[in-house]
């Protein structure tokens, strides 16, 4: 059996503190054949401005070094991103992906209307049902605007979060 971890966050993206070489390590001790990193790219995040921000030089140089020390070891390492899709961005992040070679990228909804599916803000005096149709419309329509990625990020974050904020989880 071929075990990859495919979307794995480092000390590189704001919400992971570990560091990217010690994952590896991890990933191989646990018998893992392979790892992408897939740190948060989240421009203009409205919750904590910046958090999200990925000095992108310096992570793919990293990772890039990383990939070729554990190669010899028989783990595979990726460099990848995972990019919070919000429309008015979509022309950034095609520039971005134009000039880094990652390879995987990610695309998640992490703001929708200036709040986060995250936090209980979202569905604070809301509808369970208008939140999902918050929530699944923004990425369908960030996905007719920007299909440049290679998977889509926990589309049931809404279901997650949303039982929980509402009340609906035991």
């Amino acid at each position: 059996m071929i075990l990859w971890d495919t979307h794995m966050h480092s000390s590189f993206s704001g919400d992971c503190d570990e560091a990217p070489r010690a994952m590896a390590d991890e990933a191989l001790a646990k018998g893992l054949k392979g790892i992408n990193f897939t740190d948060h790219l989240d421009i203009d995040y409205f919750h904590q401005p910046g958090r999200f921000d990925l000095d992108i030089p310096a992570y793919m140089s990293e990772i890039r070094q990383i990939s070729e020390e554990y190669s010899d070891k028989g783990l595979t390492v990726g460099c990848g991103i995972e990019i919070g899709l919000q429309e008015h961005l979509t022309a950034k992040h095609r520039e971005i992906l134009s000039e880094n070679d990652f390879d995987q990228v990610i695309g998640s909804i992490h703001q929708v209307d200036g709040a986060d599916p995250y936090y209980a803000e979202f569905y604070a005096g809301r509808d369970i049902y208008d939140c999902y149709e918050d929530y699944l419309g923004a990425a369908i329509t960030n996905l007719s605007l920007f299909a440049e990625i290679d998977t889509f990020g926990h589309l049931d974050q809404i279901a997650r979060y949303g039982r929980r904020h509402l009340g609906y989880e035991k």
